[in-house]
């Protein structure tokens, strides 16, 4: 099964290389697809120079990983954030998970010591199924088209993919762990996960996405890399 790897970026030059350099390393022969939201810095350029195909959609993230998924060739999708990277042996698993899932996603580990919200997340995946998009999830093709890929919403987006992935078929969870960056955690860890298990509640109790993004400030600008960004809000 061919891989198709999709990165949706927002001024993401000092990250970009690195997840793509990982992804080719993790699945070998695979097509990397970045799909750049109009960044301000370089990340369009250093994402070429890495290999990549680079589109564009000016939009939330979900609307541009559909972009991506429409002008993939490969049969597996596989969704990536930027500043996360694969680990080796990643493409042999996402294979085998797929002789007998619609999807899965892999276990997470962070660039900073970081044990303790390591250690909930993935009691989280594999025990309540809970899966965010920084845990690398990954469909069959077939079944991404299926379920009409992600909604375009402005947050929530992978929990809402995988709980409808599920109405089709099993998600499996597989063994190894992508490694992602914690600069979400370091204005806070506490008040972070506070935020997050509070989002997630409310989106369970029927609180529409517009309104929840409301409540988790982003870290990435149009206009500056290093500010805010109402367009790239995800847990």
């Amino acid at each position: 099964m061919t891989i198709s790897i999709i990165v949706p970026t927002l001024n993401e030059a000092d990250t970009i290389a690195l997840t793509l350099r990982s992804a080719r390393a993790a699945v070998g022969d695979c097509e990397l697809i970045v799909v750049d939201a109009e960044s301000v810095d370089d990340t369009a350029a250093v994402a070429r120079q890495a290999g990549a195909r680079v589109l564009t959609a000016v939009g939330c993230r979900a609307e541009a990983m559909n972009v991506g998924a429409a002008q993939a060739r490969g049969e597996v999708l596989l969704f990536l954030h930027a500043d996360t990277s694969l680990p080796l042996g990643a493409g042999e698993l996402v294979r085998a998970a797929l002789e007998t899932a619609v999807g899965g996603a892999f276990r997470i580990g962070f660039d900073e010591p970081k044990r303790v919200i390591e250690m909930l997340a993935n009691f989280r995946s594999r025990h309540l199924g809970i899966i965010y998009g920084d845990q690398a999830i990954f469909a069959r093709r077939t079944t991404f088209n299926r379920i009409g890929g992600y909604r375009p919403i402005p947050i929530m987006e992978d929990c809402d993919f995988v709980r409808r992935l599920r109405q089709v078929g099993s998600v499996k969870l597989v063994a190894l762990a992508v490694t992602t960056s914690a600069r979400r955690h370091r204005s806070g860890t506490g008040r972070t996960l506070m935020r997050v298990w509070l989002i997630q509640l409310l989106y369970h109790l029927g609180v529409s996405p517009t309104r929840l993004a409301e409540m988790y400030p982003p870290i990435r600008s149009r206009a500056h890399p290093d500010g805010l960004d109402a367009d790239r809000r995800s847990p």
